[in-house]
């Protein structure tokens, strides 16, 4: 049973879709905390915009994916194909609304409720449209 929930992690790993949002979510962080920190309340929010958008994208490229996986002729033969699928889909559009929230908290100073709250909106609203 593990051998398909890491079969289905690898997915998120291997897929083509996926490389421009690891890159760019990378290139934000080290921009972020290496190359030019924001120093006033308007560069903050700039940064904040920023990752709302980064987030977005990502929680669009992985509910695309689920719902590719989902539309595939082995979810409806397959026994038990269609649980991992969602399961990680889910916990990846957590992880990163949720963690790209925790992690740009400290350099942000903002409040974690208006921070993440954005984030959950975004996520949330791609959720819905997987069910469409």
């Amino acid at each position: 049973m593990r051998e398909r929930y890491l079969q289905v992690l690898l997915t998120y790993a291997r897929r083509f879709a996926f490389l421009p949002t690891w890159v760019l979510t990378s290139a934000y962080f080290i921009f972020m905390y290496v190359g030019y920190p924001p120093a006033n309340k308007a560069q903050r929010l700039g940064y904040l915009v920023a990752l709302l958008w980064i987030t977005a994208w990502s929680a669009a490229i992985v509910t695309t994916h689920v719902k590719a996986q989902l539309a595939d002729l082995r979810a409806s033969v397959i026994p038990h194909y269609r649980t991992p699928h969602l399961l990680l889909g889910i916990l990846a559009t957590l992880a990163v609304t949720v963690g790209c929230a925790a992690l740009a908290l400290p350099r942000l100073q903002f409040s974690p409720a208006a921070v993440i709250e954005p984030f959950a909106a975004y996520a949330s609203h791609t959720l819905v449209w997987l069910r469409t």
